[in-house]
């Protein structure tokens, strides 16, 4: 219980972001380039390369920011790009806030299923762009801009030279459902629809749909994934039961684009009394060591009326009861 109660705050410390607006513009950030650049422990801008910040914004409980680099040369450009786990402090990347709080990043290696917070090496065609990301961790919900983007790296092979590319106050765009409505996801690209929350004796069961709306399969392993749900007064519950399109989940599978993917969320031992739910979160892992997460707020939940006899009265109330019948 107590690793679910840490993995849940840390995807609820992504998740939290009532009342911080929304970064609509998404027009690339160019690094510092000038001779300020180059300081009394030589560091030089990325030789041959246009660096820009393509999009920064919040994802899986942190800031992700995509970059565009762009080899302006005549040939490969194969350079090495650090991390903030780096070994070597004159040469490892640095993410900061104003306040001076410096944050664990990692670096996408190649696709999208690898990141490393050491090293990882790039090539990028003569002429030609390469896009790669930088995964920042455990940024703060308040948090609306990075002031310091200090990315590192070096040639390829022996690292005698170090490289910056050097970025300040970089808007960070907030999730699109960042829970104002009653729902936050803490990946970008899945819209949630919530379609009903209804009481069947003493179980209650959620449906939603998740859809994901980028051009990739993201990865939803329910199996492995945490849940937590909580009502007003503190009590938590854990018979609970996940169906996934009208069957079990129990091993790996996607989200593919496009295609709504149900989701029944059945909660057991519920008393007849309870309303509404004050939080229902879904936690599942992403890659590496990052998570992301689907979290529901102040659930009202439905109870059905009792059926009644399909018999009529010949008593004057009975058209009544019968119009009532219909518009259920």
């Amino acid at each position: 219980m107590r690793h679910f109660m840490k993995y849940l705050s840390c995807l609820l410390s992504g998740l939290m972001l009532l009342g911080i607006p929304m970064v609509k513009a998404r027009a690339a950030v160019s690094f510092e380039t000038t001779s300020t650049q180059i300081a009394a422990d030589k560091l030089v801008p990325f030789p041959g390369l246009e660096i820009s910040i393509d999009r920064c914004y919040r994802f899986c409980g942190g800031v992700r920011v995509d970059l565009m680099l762009r080899n302006v040369t005549n040939s490969t450009n194969d350079i090495t790009v650090f991390g903030s786990n780096w070994p070597v402090s004159a040469q490892k990347s640095t993410f900061a806030d104003a306040d001076g709080n410096v944050y664990k990043a990692q670096i996408r290696n190649g696709s999208e299923e690898h990141w490393t917070s050491n090293e990882t090496d790039l090539h990028v065609p003569a002429g030609l762009a390469l896009r790669t990301s930088v995964m920042i961790e455990s940024v703060p919900d308040e948090l609306t801009e990075l002031a310091l983007f200090d990315l590192r790296g070096a040639e390829c092979g022996p690292h005698y030279n170090t490289y910056q590319a050097l970025g300040r106050n970089i808007p960070i765009e907030a999730y699109p459902q960042d829970g104002s409505d009653g729902i936050a996801c803490s990946m970008p690209t899945i819209q949630v629809d919530l379609k009903s929350c209804v009481r069947d004796g003493n179980k209650v069961r959620l449906k939603f749909t998740a859809t994901n709306t980028s051009q990739k399969a993201i990865p939803a392993n329910f199996a492995t994934g945490r849940h937590g749900i909580y009502d007003a007064d503190g009590n938590v519950y854990s018979n609970v039961g996940l169906f996934v399109n009208n069957a079990p989940f129990e091993s790996t599978q996607n989200f593919l684009p496009g295609i709504p993917v149900q989701v029944v969320v059945e909660v057991g031992d519920v008393p007849q009394s309870l309303q509404q739910f004050r939080m229902l979160a879904l936690a599942m892992p992403y890659y590496e060591d990052l998570n992301w997460g689907i979290v529901f707020y102040n659930l009202d939940i439905t109870t059905p009326a009792p059926k009644t006899s399909s018999k009529t009265s010949t008593s004057k109330s009975s058209p009544a009861r019968a119009r009532t019948n219909t518009r259920r």
